[in-house]
């Protein structure tokens, strides 16, 4: 497809973003795209009521709605993929994401959720409603230091993990009792 030819859809791009409530691309870069990485903006999806800080990287698939009153919050120096995200807040509901997460491989986060600074979600997660730990990075050499993490696969409903733990689920909900040390891992 040619330059001109893309020029030609954007018109039809930009009503069907908005018909689902989502910024155009020029609105969305405009707002987000000098202090944030947005390598593929046409696969971006951002929503009016969505705060963002600066130096985030948004990869491809990423969806962040807020809808009927809910807000999202982000902070700086996140990471949204790769693999996609779907961060979605309705009806009131508050997402509040700290500085320096990492959300990726088609992670998902619904309802009032906080995830503090240095938490991850990785894997195809639904997580409702859950409290992740502030603590240091991914990156941080002290691993019990970091933020808390949910990995693998399933559903995380109203889980509150502390900091340096991590719950490492297999399918099935993940609970409590799941609660084990990343220095497991590391």
């Amino acid at each position: 497809m040619s330059r001109s030819d893309l020029l030609a859809m954007l018109p039809h791009i930009d009503r069907a973003r908005t018909a689902q409530g989502f910024l155009t691309i020029a609105d969305m870069l405009a707002r987000f795209g000098a202090d944030n990485a947005i390598p593929d903006p046409f696969s971006i999806l951002i929503s009016d009521h969505v705060q963002i800080g600066r130096d985030n990287v948004f990869y491809p698939g990423t969806l962040l709605a807020a809808t009927d009153g809910g807000t999202i919050t982000i902070g700086d120096g996140n990471q949204f993929g790769e693999g996609g995200v779907t961060i979605r807040a309705t009806a009131g509901q508050h997402i509040n994401i700290g500085n320096h997460t990492r959300l990726m491989r088609a992670a998902v986060i619904l309802g009032d959720s906080t995830l503090g600074d240095g938490s991850q979600v990785l894997g195809p997660i639904q997580a409702v409603a859950i409290t992740l730990a502030a603590g240091g990075s991914w990156r941080d050499a002290d691993v019990a230091g970091r933020g808390a993490v949910l990995k693998g696969f399933g559903t995380a409903r109203q889980i509150s993990v502390p900091r340096g733990m991590v719950i490492n689920g297999n399918g099935g909900p993940f609970s409590p009792d799941m609660i084990e040390p990343q220095t497991n891992y590391h």
